[in-house]
């Protein structure tokens, strides 16, 4: 909807090691879908609050066209693609 969302998936402290890390695989966030009349937003796509993970395979991104190929410039906005904190 039209309400900010944040983050869309947020990874909190755990317990990886560096011989042991956790792994975060195959992400695809997207924030708008194809129909143009169903704009969305998100403050923040991702957002890693601990260390030792691994992101592997990331695909974020912000819808900028709609099933029909028409350009929606501004619609479905997204401040940030990733946070990173650790």
């Amino acid at each position: 909807g039209t309400t900010a969302t944040s983050p869309l998936l947020l990874w909190e402290k755990s317990q990886g090691s560096c011989s042991s890390p956790g792994i975060m695989s195959d992400i695809y966030l997207r924030v708008g879908g194809p129909i143009a009349e169903s704009p969305v937003t998100a403050e923040v796509m991702l957002q890693v609050d601990a260390d030792n993970v691994v992101i592997d395979n990331s695909w974020l991104w912000r819808a900028d066209h709609v099933e029909s190929g028409q350009l929606v410039q501004g619609q479905n906005p997204c401040q940030v693609g990733a946070i990173i904190n650790g």
